[in-house]
């Protein structure tokens, strides 16, 4: 069961750090954004399309989709590397001092970090509620780390 001695990290102070984490993925996401734009508009002045140009629009849509996918790998690695690493928790998260911890008060393991990446997703779907509920219980859990068995605590681990 939970160890009594962290304090639950508390839902402003998680919403904080969540913000300082977006702005950092969102720069290394613009770089990737403007370093395959360039590749793409590169290959696509050497290609030659056919008249109707579907070729052209099937390397849009070849560039979009795997654009897409390597977005969502990068924040996924992000999220669940950090929170599962000896750092316990992502910069942000480190920034304003809460940590990650399973239900014994151990380090997450890496398959629990990315279930409890997942399954923010699930607490997004229905108007964020599944977030908001970590301002409303007592320790302070959203539904995703209730669904992945995680805590968010504040303090150094003792």
């Amino acid at each position: 069961m939970l160890p009594s001695y962290p304090r639950p990290a508390g839902f402003w102070r998680r919403l904080v750090s969540l913000v300082v984490d977006a702005l950092l993925i969102g720069v290394v996401l613009y770089l990737m954004q403007l370093l395959t734009t360039l590749l793409m508009n590169r290959a696509i002045e050497r290609t030659v399309f056919d008249v109707g140009g579907r070729g052209l629009r099937y390397a849009m849509e070849d560039y979009q989709i795997s654009n897409m996918l390597a977005s969502l790998a990068l924040v996924w690695i992000y999220f669940a590397g950090f929170e599962a690493s000896p750092l316990e928790g992502t910069p942000g998260k480190r920034l304003l001092g809460v940590r990650l911890m399973d239900v014994n008060g151990k380090r997450l393991a890496i398959w629990r970090s990315a279930l409890r990446f997942v399954m923010k997703g699930v607490s997004a779907a229905p108007l964020m509620l599944g977030f908001l509920i970590a301002g409303m219980n007592r320790r302070r859990r959203g539904l995703h780390d209730m669904l992945s068995g995680s805590y968010a605590v504040v303090g150094k681990r003792t």
